[in-house]
């Protein structure tokens, strides 16, 4: 009984480390390039051109609808209290 325990441990880590083959090798595939497990760092690295260019399901009026609003509400943080303010906040 012992020995079907450990040929069935055997048999566990082989199919384990036949799945982690195949998952590196399916992640080396899509992107290109070697990839690493258990490391002290994650990283990854890309051209820095792909910062510049349009995502493919990119909403342009979205976008400046958004900005518009961070910018409104960074004045509105960013702007000096009036004395009417400060003694309505107080």
């Amino acid at each position: 009984m012992v020995s079907i325990g450990i040929e069935q441990q055997k048999l566990q880590s082989i199919i384990n480390i036949s799945l982690l083959v195949k998952l590196v090798e399916s992640y080396e595939q899509a992107f290109g390039c070697s990839v690493t497990f258990s490391m002290p760092v994650n990283e990854i690295q890309f051209d820095e051109n792909f910062l510049s260019r349009p995502l493919p399901q990119e909403n342009r009026l979205g976008r400046r609808l958004l900005e518009d609003e961070c910018e409104s509400q960074h004045n509105e943080v960013s702007a000096p209290e009036s004395l009417a303010q400060i003694c309505t906040r107080v």
